[in-house]
């Protein structure tokens, strides 16, 4: 392998092992309820696959086979991943299977896709979307999980059967917690 191409292969995997990553840091105690740390404080996001090809000209990464991705207390398990970064770090993962699976302490999910933004620091989960907590849960065409706020949005899709059910059992809160900040209207 050419020496450039070294060193740049290098400089990605740096590049997404010390960026602001594609999943949620955490600490303990409540995972929904955590504030967003500074990269220095973030652990790497690690990446296990059966292939990686990374692109630079597309500042993609793409995993394929069994992929496993975890930053701090957030697993994400899929069967192909695609990552973009810029040159300060990640940008989006988007994770596909069937289904891409979710877990994050006492919460677990699972969808057709997920898809992490990294400018919110959320999580879409696309296609029969399934999040749990407990014995509480919610299902939905589209599920979107807010990493740092207790904020969790339930979507269904366009036809009746497909509208989102939230599950929630007795003495348990509302999935999300008590954060109102949008307020009682929603978002």
């Amino acid at each position: 392998m050419h020496p450039e191409t070294l060193f740049r292969w290098y400089a990605v995997l740096a590049a997404l092992l010390l960026a602001t990553g594609a999943a949620a840091q955490g600490s303990g105690g409540d995972p929904g309820n955590q504030t967003r740390q500074s990269a220095d404080e973030e652990p790497p996001l690690v990446v296990e696959s059966n292939e990686m090809v990374i692109r630079d000209a597309d500042q993609k990464a793409v995993y394929t086979g069994d992929v496993v991705a975890t930053k701090g207390d957030l697993t994400l398990h899929a069967d192909r991943l695609v990552v973009t970064y810029t040159e300060t770090g990640i940008k989006r993962a988007h994770a596909y299977g069937e289904p891409v699976t979710m877990d994050r302490n006492e919460r677990h999910g699972r969808a057709s896709e997920a898809v992490y933004e990294a400018a919110d620091r959320s999580l879409l989960l696309k296609g029969n979307a399934y999040l749990e907590e407990g014995p509480s849960r919610l299902e939905g065409a589209r599920i979107r999980y807010y990493l740092d706020a207790r904020r969790t949005e339930a979507f269904g899709g366009d036809d009746e059967e497909g509208r989102a059910r939230a599950v929630f059992q007795p003495g348990e809160p509302p999935e999300g917690g008590s954060d109102n900040s949008e307020g009682e209207n929603g978002p």
